[in-house]
């Protein structure tokens, strides 16, 4: 028997696979190079997976064994033409907003997701000399909006946050924490309804339809983003998230500023009228040593003390490095438009041994 030439025979069925789609509605998943070569168990199911504005999103590729010595690869379907975003084969792990990394799994991760990013993502393995491309999975990615809440707290308080979650929702919610919902760190779901420690309290209340979260004795290793969602039955779907809380931890709130010896504090100072232009700035501790600037928008001092004339954001920042015990006491920024000036409040700086460091604002 006559054995047809293989790019003969890959041009005959790749124009009967555009026959078959044009009148028949028939899909097909295959990679076209000097040969082609189809998923074993058919095309794949998509996995349909919803990223966040704003946010990161991870697409996770699981490969068998047989193709660990195979380059990985990830692709974005444009118009029947899959471009390739990245691969294991190249130098760059990086491209702007996605980044590739290769463990266990197959991972590829997208910063800062917007609208542009959603669509069909392919990731699959290829030959090291290109010969052939094949499909492991496929991503339809979906972009969403997300309520965002903001809160800030102080070190030692108590912090309660309420989840809302929508009608026909999954039964079981969870919280986790992390920039990235879709590999967050999970810290607490219904399979433990009540649950209360000396650290946390949360409560699933189904009749209203929210989850009660408590954090006491805030630290700052509380700050962060948090999640709360849901867990999906269908495993062709990603889970749902309801909200997005963003929250920071930092010292009292008052005009006292801690700082540890060694360490380094920063105190921005805000022009005392927005809308003037100040030629000079001045800043006095209470000791009567002082500090001025005439430059703008560059740092200005020496190896510990440098002032920062910010006219963008129309304030003062000094930067206090390798803090001494001595640096302990009262500062005030003096602003001069001409021979006058303006004072705003005044600020106290405490250096201790242990103590928490924050960037302060007056």
């Amino acid at each position: 028997m006559h054995m047809m030439h293989p790019l003969l025979y890959m041009s005959v069925m790749i124009h009967f696979q555009h026959v078959l789609a044009k009148y028949y509605n028939v899909q097909f998943c295959m990679f076209y190079f000097s040969f082609f070569f189809a998923v074993k168990d058919g095309c794949q199911t998509p996995f349909n997976q919803t990223a966040y504005r704003t946010a990161k999103t991870t697409i996770t590729c699981d490969y068998p064994n047989e193709y660990n010595s195979s380059v990985k690869f990830i692709c974005k379907d444009n118009n029947e033409i899959c471009e390739e975003i990245l691969s294991t084969q190249s130098s760059v792990k990086s491209n702007g907003t996605f980044t590739l990394t290769d463990t266990n799994s197959f991972n590829m991760s997208i910063s800062n997701v917007s609208s542009q990013h959603a669509g069909v993502y392919l990731c699959g393995v290829k030959s090291n000399e290109g010969s052939y491309r094949v499909s492991l999975r496929k991503i339809q990615l979906e972009i969403k909006n997300i309520t965002i809440l903001k809160r800030s707290s102080t070190i030692g308080q108590t912090f309660t946050y309420w989840c809302y979650y929508t009608q026909g929702a999954p039964i079981k919610k969870f919280i986790c924490k992390g920039e990235d919902p879709s590999i967050c760190q999970p810290l607490w779901s219904t399979s433990k309804p009540r649950t209360n420690t000396r650290k946390f309290s949360v409560e699933d209340v189904k009749k209203t339809g929210n989850v009660t979260i408590t954090v006491r004795n805030l630290t700052t290793d509380d700050a962060g983003t948090y999640w709360c969602g849901a867990q999906n039955t269908d495993n062709r779907h990603s889970n749902p998230f309801f909200n997005r809380l963003e929250m920071t931890v930092g010292c009292e709130a008052s005009s006292e500023v801690k700082g540890c010896e060694g360490g380094w504090v920063e105190l921005t100072c805000k022009y005392p009228r927005a809308d003037q232009e100040y030629q000079k700035i001045e800043v006095i501790n209470s000791r009567g040593s002082s500090i001025q600037t005439t430059t703008k928008d560059v740092w200005d001092g020496d190896d510990r003390f440098s002032l920062y004339h910010d006219t963008r954001n129309k304030n003062l920042r000094m930067a206090i490095k390798q803090l001494e015990h001595d640096d302990s006491g009262k500062y005030n920024c003096k602003f001069y438009q001409d021979k006058s000036s303006e004072e705003p409040d005044e600020l106290e700086l405490k250096v201790g041994k242990r103590c928490c460091i924050c960037i302060k604002e007056v």
